[in-house]
């Protein structure tokens, strides 16, 4: 989604730092008042950073012409109805957040419906995506053993 109050908050927070680079910026919205919380700065890629290029925002590409000294103009996305997926980090949470009540394996089911796009997780890559399934099948049974479900 594109929230302006968010991204101009972020954007003043940056600039009045003199910042320049590649940056993540994670908030959250307090449900009490409504205002915005900064919960993160990354000064660098994390894991979610990828989700930016199935947004139609090549951030990596986009740095590099800016080392290069080339002026460009605002990105915006644009594609945003997708939910990007990081199974080694999702699998682990599964067990925990059932036997908590967060979820039911209904909401599971409709949280894995398409329009996806996958962090860890590729067909056309098998090294990867056996490492990935190998690691979060592995965290999930774990998991279902300690909590019981």
């Amino acid at each position: 989604m594109v929230d302006e109050e968010i991204e101009d908050l972020c954007d003043r927070f940056l600039r009045a730092l003199d910042y320049t680079g590649i940056c993540e910026i994670e908030v959250k919205r307090d449900a009490r008042d409504g205002s915005v919380k900064l919960i993160e700065v990354n000064p660098r890629f994390s894991g979610t950073g990828d989700a930016a290029i199935y947004a139609g925002v090549d951030v990596g590409w986009l740095h590099y012409l800016d080392l290069l000294g080339y002026k460009l103009p605002p990105v915006k996305a644009t594609r945003l109805n997708f939910r990007h997926i990081t199974f080694r980090r999702d699998f682990p949470a599964i067990p925990p957040s059932l036997a908590a009540g967060l979820v039911t394996w209904g909401d599971l089911v409709r949280s894995y419906r398409p329009p996806l796009e996958f962090y860890d997780f590729d067909l056309r890559d098998w090294r990867v995506t056996a490492a990935t399934m190998k690691a979060a099948c592995r965290a999930l049974v774990a998991g279902r053993y300690a909590h019981g479900n």
